[in-house]
């Protein structure tokens, strides 16, 4: 890293050990940081990739594994917030894959703590399509991990649609975009996405960062409920499609609805009314035997 870029090397050498104290598997780990005239130099653990970006140039993962990803991110980002770091770059080339498969977070080039936010007020940083639009504003002195939870969620947004969530012919036109306009909604590039998954990707992009999840964490837990598959349901208590099958099961119906009825009568025939009861559930298991 350049000095004329970041021209503090205390301030390098803070971040750098901050980084340092972050064991976690879904995390590079930084062994080693150095100051040589007028550049810094981290050394951290090698990956054997592919980018997320690159694998997703021939990839389109299915809606489970997508949410998988976004998930142990997720795990990776809620271990950082813990301890005072902000990421400020979250971005499918931000997240490598190790030899196991296991995604790992990479590049903490811009991240933060608390200690050190007064030095960047002003200064636009990022990667203009995954970036907040705090950042977009200049902002990015204030980032907290809201400003990550947008970054992971728009990376998910990648992953499911096959594309980012702005695109323009120029950083300004997608640093505008960031800013004012609503992401093309999921669901219309990819019909087949839950709804719900889709809610959970839009809060996670929502312009105010009040409006987001407040952490990882949340935003971890939303789309693992909504991705995964639901429960089938029993098809024997689907109703019938056919019209012919719609009329007898619209006579067995009414035959159970009488005989229940029966069955209430004071000395009422309840035998009758189990022996309905007996008939419709055999029925309706041979015809889905059938």
């Amino acid at each position: 890293m350049s000095r004329g870029i970041t021209s503090d090397p205390d301030r390098l050498l803070r971040e750098a050990r901050a980084l340092a104290q972050l064991r976690h598997a879904g995390i590079v780990a930084v062994y080693d940081v150095a100051v040589a005239g007028r550049c810094c130099f981290v050394v951290s653990e090698l990956l054997a990739g592919p980018s997320l970006s690159r694998w997703l140039e021939d990839h389109r993962p299915p809606v489970v594994e997508a949410v998988q990803i976004a998930a142990a991110v997720a795990d990776a980002l809620a271990h950082a917030h813990s301890r005072s770091v902000v990421h400020r770059d979250v971005k499918p080339s931000n997240v490598v894959f190790a030899e196991d498969r296991r995604p790992v977070l990479v590049d903490f080039g811009l991240a933060l703590t608390d200690m050190d936010v007064a030095a960047e007020r002003g200064i636009v940083s990022g990667t203009p399509a995954f970036m907040s639009p705090e950042q977009a504003g200049g902002r990015g002195h204030r980032p907290d991990g809201r400003t990550d939870v947008y970054g992971l969620a728009a990376t998910l947004y990648a992953m499911l649609c096959g594309r980012s969530p702005f695109r323009g012919r120029s950083h300004a036109d997608i640093f505008r975009q960031v800013r004012e306009d609503e992401p093309q909604p999921p669901r219309q590039l990819r019909p087949d996405l839950p709804l719900e998954l889709e809610r959970v990707c839009l809060k996670g992009m929502a312009k105010l960062p009040g409006d987001r999840y407040t952490t990882a964490a949340r935003l971890r837990g939303g789309a693992a409920a909504r991705g995964r598959p639901s429960p089938r349901r029993s098809r024997h208590l689907l109703r019938p499609r056919s019209p012919r099958v719609r009329r007898v099961w619209s006579h067995r119906s009414r035959r159970l609805l009488r005989a229940r009825s029966a069955a209430r009568e004071p000395n009422g025939d309840r035998s009758r009314y189990s022996s309905v009861c007996a008939n419709r559930t055999r029925a309706t298991k041979t015809r889905w035997n059938a």
